[in-house]
């Protein structure tokens, strides 16, 4: 690691111009600025541009929206700063987010440093997740710990050069690519260090991608099966059923009966021990009984 470290706070913004000023405005909260601050229009249609040229700081723009995966990936290219942070233009982090991630930069060798991050629900500002990490859990089994405890980039920093090393972020994806990368990078041997402080705070809203809760777990089965394809000698199976199980619940629990035949079929594909007699009954009920009749039912069953 370079004896100092410096950190570039890198934004993409698609259609964010309701939330430029006041994220510059939280920029003056911290004890320890930034070494660069570059936006990314990601081809924005509102004001996003206009706003961000007057903040003063570095920018890039795009006529068309490339997603986030491809923004990011260009802002990365974009910096000679040595580490780089990642941020959502309507999310906040910590005052002293800058100082402690330097702290652990300069006290450990690692690649990755991320904190603790507190999801807020931005109209009744309660704390919604309070998203914990376990550094010994983690060293133990590196990328098995990210599949269980997914990691998002708000509260990480990443050596430059090692995010490069395994291409970024895959541009392809729409939804869980923060939890994807950090498995890769724990499957590149990539050392990650925790602090065990909350350095960045998560604002959910209901318009965002991640706002269509049962559409994320949608994706996060397609995840869980590219895992199983791609990554069955790297990554523990038993821990991947575990998952998959906990999609199984939340389309039982909303009402999605129709969508556990992809569950049902992901057992037979990679001879999966998981049981699903139960979950096949309430597959077949889903075709001959409307979901508003089934639903009740099964909710009085588990309750």
């Amino acid at each position: 690691m370079e004896n100092s470290a410096t950190i570039a706070l890198l934004i993409p913004v698609f259609n964010g111009a309701n939330y430029i000023v006041e994220f510059c405005e939280h920029l003056k909260d911290l004890t320890s600025p930034f070494d660069e601050i570059i936006f990314y229009n990601d081809g924005s249609t509102d004001d996003s541009l206009n706003l961000i040229k007057k903040t003063g700081y570095k920018y890039i723009t795009a006529d068309t929206n490339k997603g986030v995966g491809a923004a990011r990936n260009i802002l990365a290219q974009a910096t000679q700063c040595n580490y780089i942070h990642f941020h959502d233009i309507d999310d906040k982090f910590s005052s002293t987010f800058v100082e402690e991630v330097k702290n652990a930069i300069t006290n450990n060798h690692a690649e990755v440093i991320f904190g603790n991050c507190d999801w807020i629900d931005i109209a009744s500002k309660t704390v919604l997740i309070r998203w914990r990490y376990n550094q010994a859990e983690l060293s133990a089994k590196p990328a098995d710990y990210f599949l269980t405890n997914p990691l998002g980039i708000i509260n990480t920093a990443y050596h430059a050069d090692t995010f490069r090393s395994i291409n970024g972020f895959n541009e392809d994806l729409k939804c869980w690519e923060d939890a994807d990368i950090h498995i890769r990078l724990a499957l590149a041997g990539t050392r990650f260090k925790h602090i065990d402080s909350t350095i960045a705070f998560s604002m959910r809203h209901s318009h965002g991608l991640s706002g269509d809760q049962l559409w994320c777990w949608e994706c996060r089965l397609k995840f869980l099966e590219r895992y199983l394809c791609d990554y069955s000698d790297l990554l523990n199976k038993s821990t991947i059923e575990s998952e998959i199980k906990k999609v199984q619940n939340v389309f039982i629990l909303s009402g999605n009966f129709s969508k556990l035949k992809k569950i049902i079929d992901l057992k037979t594909k990679y001879n999966l021990r998981l049981k699903t007699d139960k979950i096949y009954i309430l597959y077949l009920l889903s075709k001959i009984i409307p979901s508003g009749i089934l639903f009740p039912l099964v909710k009085k069953m588990i309750q």
